[in-house]
């Protein structure tokens, strides 16, 4: 298995969700999965006859009602047919895999519920939704206005409430394991549709790579009489 620790001593890691890192990788012309877990993650691995190559830390994994710890070195066959998943756990500070058969994009196979994380900082919790939801390696905000950290709407007109709401995004990526770089989507919703050209002259100098997709749309009216609300969706980094 020296070729593939090589691999793994010179890997990239490309992908992150929350407490894993993936990345696929061609061995031998086959197509392998490299998975780091984080400590204490709790790993699950489904029903498809997969097979794991232990290459760095130390792993207890429960089939059915057996458990086995998996150190370097292991080879941890998952058995076809099974109504469940296995349940793992990492020991170690960390434990990386070789994951033969699997998915590039779906750490816990199709047929099983997303995991899904829920987020609301401290001055949000009177207001009755999530802040952001992460999904898989997708981070959804909510709609932001440009509100101050007492909640007040900022003076000024649009140019003003525009800066706080780009300024109010950026920190909630940031908080929550992504950035402005990673924004994919935006929505834009407005209380007056002629103010969309000074809003615009705003919120572009918030994105220095590349332009996110948009929608722009008026409405007879926001939140806290806001001029303009602001949604997006964003990659974790």
């Amino acid at each position: 298995m020296m070729e593939y620790k090589m691999v793994f001593d010179a890997l990239s890691w490309e992908t992150q969700m929350k407490g894993v890192l993936t990345k696929t990788i061609q061995v031998n012309g086959k197509q392998l999965r490299m998975v780091e877990y984080s400590k204490d993650m709790e790993p699950h691995w489904c029903e498809k006859g997969h097979m794991g190559y232990v290459l760095k830390g130390q792993l207890e994994v429960t089939f059915e009602k057996e458990v086995l710890i998996f150190n370097p070195g292991d080879t941890m066959i998952i058995p076809d047919g099974r109504e469940h998943r296995h349940m793992g756990k990492v020991l170690s500070e960390k434990a990386v895999l070789l994951m033969f058969e699997t998915s590039y994009d779906d750490p816990l196979c199709s047929e099983h519920k997303a995991d899904v994380d829920y987020f609301i900082s401290e001055s949000m919790k009177a207001f009755p939704f999530s802040e952001a939801v992460r999904v898989g390696n997708m981070l959804y905000l909510s709609g932001q206005i440009g509100v101050d950290d007492s909640i007040k709407l900022v003076s000024g007109g649009i140019a003003e409430e525009t800066g706080q709401t780009m300024e109010n995004i950026k920190n909630t990526l940031e908080r929550n394991g992504s950035s402005l770089d990673h924004v994919i989507k935006v929505t834009v919703m407005l209380a007056n549709m002629d103010e969309w050209v000074e809003m615009n002259k705003v919120y572009v100098q918030y994105f220095s790579k590349h332009l996110p997709a948009r929608s722009a749309f008026g409405c007879s009216k926001l939140a806290f009489g806001a001029r303009v609300e602001i949604e997006c969706i964003a990659i974790l980094k």
